[in-house]
């Protein structure tokens, strides 16, 4: 015979209910007479089941909804919170000005708060190295004293991180500080800025 046993999760019900068919094409008109308690078990697991769906949906709808709305990184963030941004970014500082945060998916913690990470050559603030990838300084690179950029490479000219560049490397508006050791930002047809570093000159 073939059996098709249903199992009863019901401390006061017999645990198994078996059925029978002598062939298997039998099985198709074979009809269950279950009883009251079973139809009852049988309709609350249909209905737990539907329960528990519904709340998957909807945690899942939620979870995309969040992932949707969450802000993409360069953009500011409020107070810190990581949630506001997408998974696996953070709400980090960036400046001088401790309440300004900006989502991004390289950081650092300094003094147990994190901070955006900025890459080799990337734009940094105010001359904060926190800003910048292990390694780095948030140096100065041209004529004007607001702008920095984060470099592996730099030299102290007064107290300030400058970026310090190699031979045949551009620089900026022919300072110096720009460049290594020995060298001058010099005038070059064969850069974008207009100069280059170099220790041949005339």
């Amino acid at each position: 015979d073939i059996f098709l046993c249903l199992v009863s999760r019901l401390p006061s019900l017999h645990p198994l209910l078996c059925c029978s068919a002598s062939h298997i094409g039998d099985m198709a008109p074979v009809q269950l007479r279950v009883s009251h308690h079973w139809q009852t078990a049988l309709a609350l697991a249909v209905s737990t089941a539907a329960v528990r769906g519904s709340r998957l949906e909807r945690r899942l709808g939620t979870d995309l909804a969040l992932e949707a709305a969450a802000l993409p990184d360069g953009t500011p963030c409020p107070k810190g919170i990581n949630g506001n941004c997408h998974a696996g970014s953070v709400c980090g500082r960036y400046s001088r000005h401790s309440e300004r945060f900006q989502c991004c998916a390289d950081w650092m913690v300094h003094g147990g708060v994190a901070w955006c990470a900025n890459p080799q050559g990337a734009a940094c603030s105010d001359g904060i190295n926190e800003n910048c990838a292990s390694g780095m300084v948030c140096g100065r690179y041209s004529r004007h004293n607001d702008r920095f950029q984060c470099c592996a490479n730099f030299r102290v000219h007064g107290g300030v991180s400058w970026c310090a560049n190699p031979e045949g490397a551009a620089c900026f508006d022919g300072v110096n500080e720009n460049c290594g050791s020995g060298m001058v930002c010099g005038l070059s047809g064969q850069t974008t800025t207009g100069f280059q570093c170099c220790s041949k000159f005339e």
